[in-house]
């Protein structure tokens, strides 16, 4: 595995690598998180892991998956009273939904984005104190089986 540090500011990381294997990066993750994280299981054909940040201090952590020209966000974060992802959106909001999985419920918004056929999406949960959103442009079909296979520890 070939990882290259982009910068290590106080207790942030961000490294990107052409091959970086997931399952190390759940295990790095863990030791800043708790070991009960949220894997994205399935993932669309051309979807691949480029890059990641860890901040020890907030407690969170950003995997970055390249799908075709779009970037899809994968966010973790502690719950505290001072954490929250905060949500700029220029984006018109035109539908909410919700997906149970594995008797967790996922809350989905979809927006359209100006200018655009194409939709942009957020799916938030919560699971063990940590707040998870999946964010990125990419079809409603393909979102909703990434949350129909999340796996939770």
């Amino acid at each position: 595995m070939r990882i290259t540090i982009l910068s290590n500011v106080e207790d942030m990381e961000t490294k990107e690598s052409e091959d970086i294997d997931e399952i190390e990066i759940y295990k790095e993750i863990a030791k800043v998180m708790g070991n009960y994280l949220v894997r994205m299981e399935y993932k669309p054909r051309g979807m691949v892991l480029k890059r990641y940040t860890i901040d020890k201090e907030q407690r969170m952590a950003v995997l970055f998956y390249k799908y075709g020209d779009e970037t899809i966000r994968y966010y973790m974060y502690m719950n505290s009273k001072d954490s929250s992802l905060g949500e700029k959106s220029v984006d018109d909001l035109i539908d909410k939904y919700e997906i149970t999985t594995n008797g967790h419920n996922i809350s989905v918004k979809e927006y359209a984005i100006k200018n655009s056929e194409q939709k942009r999406y957020t799916a938030d949960f919560e699971n063990k104190d940590i707040q998870y959103q999946i964010k990125g442009k990419l079809k409603r079909e393909e979102l909703d089986e990434i949350i129909k296979n999340l796996f939770f520890m």
